[in-house]
């Protein structure tokens, strides 16, 4: 099985991502690459990112420089 599952085809600027870790809670997501890590949200058939280049924090939320 594929670790990364639906997660496998996540294609950023630079071509296809190589996802190294995901984790699912329900209708959410978070998907981390070499070089970003990644918030996604379940809608109708398929994921949309809702934040993206997320940073992490000690003792906070992730600190996101694109959100929708």
């Amino acid at each position: 099985m594929d670790p990364a599952g639906p997660f496998g085809d996540l294609v950023g600027t630079d071509g296809p991502a190589q996802v190294e870790e995901a984790h699912v809670a329900g209708r959410q997501a978070q998907v981390a690459t070499g070089d970003d890590t990644y918030f996604l949200a379940l809608s109708g058939d398929g994921w949309v990112i809702t934040a993206a280049a997320c940073e992490p924090r000690p003792q906070r939320p992730y600190d996101c420089e694109v959100e929708a």
